[in-house]
């Protein structure tokens, strides 16, 4: 599930995942196994990733990881990027740039996170520019009416 593959992202432990979700009187259904070697290496914490759940305002939202990032970086990446690590303090969460949805974008990262930017069916993560002047997607710009120090700190690109 793409609930399932969220929490493994994250880095999160499901068995927590449900305590929490239960602790706040919802009701969870299917596998939530106990992965302690996850306990203490979260890329976000419990709490906030339940506050982005519960502040979702569109069904079809993405895990976003937000960052600023160099344009002289990228030309010189030939706008081809592999892999990049989001720095520790930047922030994640739920967002859809069909729907022009999403949630909080609150997550604040624990720790530095290197994202390989490769799709294999349904999965991965790929690098998106946030263009607020698209025809066809809606941007965290143009949704939230943010300027660009939100985006936080700058990502580095790995490869």
């Amino acid at each position: 599930s793409y609930f399932g593959d969220m929490v493994d992202s994250l880095n999160l432990n499901p068995a927590q995942v449900k305590k929490l979700l239960t602790s706040h009187g919802y009701k969870v259904y299917g596998r939530f196994p106990n992965r302690k070697s996850r306990n203490g290496k979260e890329q976000v914490s419990y709490e906030q990733f339940y506050e982005e759940l519960i502040n979702s305002c569109c069904g079809a939202n993405l895990l976003t990881y937000i960052g600023k990032v160099s344009l002289k970086e990228l030309y010189d990446a030939d706008f081809s990027l592999k892999e990049v690590i989001i720095p520790k303090g930047n922030c994640c969460g739920l967002f859809s740039s069909t729907y022009g949805g999403g949630s909080l974008l609150e997550m604040e990262l624990k720790q530095d996170v290197k994202l390989k930017l490769e799709v294999k069916g349904c999965n991965g993560f790929r690098f998106r520019l946030d263009d607020e002047r698209s025809k066809y997607d809606y941007s965290i710009q143009h949704v939230y009416g943010v300027d660009d120090s939100f985006f936080n700190n700058p990502v580095s690109i790995v490869s």
